[in-house]
């Protein structure tokens, strides 16, 4: 029985920032123009990948990742009181364990939990992976988004900037360790 990962994972392992939702549905954009604005940081070490759906065919650069964050939106039922409110942004430590996400549910395309179960049961390694979630108010047809939503995206890319000096930080350690 050979105990050697599924995949070969490279030396420095990148940053996977994935950014989904439908860029002609005014807030639901968040997620793809978030990401497009950490693309634009050009980090050597970020790879970013903006989709429409989650799909299985992103297990495997998930599993070959050292720190996944996916960014997407989600419908804000009531107005808030502060647009600026940065509690109305959700960031959630993923696991692939969660009992209600399962191989058998992998029809549901906008919950990463479902994509980590996958990558789980392939690869047999997920790593750290977060989602973070902007509100949105407007997802009918349209380009702009709501100042609800542009104030969440400044939040979103700060959480997101946050979260890979971490990761580097925890690397640049490792490599001293290992030294």
């Amino acid at each position: 029985m050979n105990d050697e990962p599924a995949i070969s994972f490279k030396q420095q392992p990148s940053i996977v920032v994935i950014g989904y939702g439908n860029d002609v549905r005014r807030d639901d954009a968040v997620g793809i123009r978030t990401a497009e604005a950490v693309s634009a940081w050009n980090l050597p070490d970020v790879q970013v990948i903006t989709v429409q759906q989650l799909t299985p065919e992103l297990a495997e650069r998930i599993a070959q990742a050292r720190l996944v964050i996916f960014l997407d939106a989600y419908e804000l039922q009531d107005e808030p009181a502060n647009s600026n409110d940065e509690s109305l942004i959700h960031t959630h430590l993923l696991t692939p364990t969660d009992t209600a996400y399962t191989l058998s549910s992998l029809d549901h395309t906008g919950d990463p939990r479902y994509l980590l179960a996958l990558t789980q049961a392939v690869y047999g390694y997920v790593p750290p992976t977060y989602w973070i979630t902007v509100p949105a108010r407007h997802v009918d047809f349209g380009w702009d988004m709501s100042p609800l939503t542009r104030s969440g995206m400044v939040t979103a890319l700060r959480l997101t900037h946050n979260l890979i000096v971490t990761a580097r930080r925890y690397s640049d350690n490792d490599d001293h360790n290992t030294n």
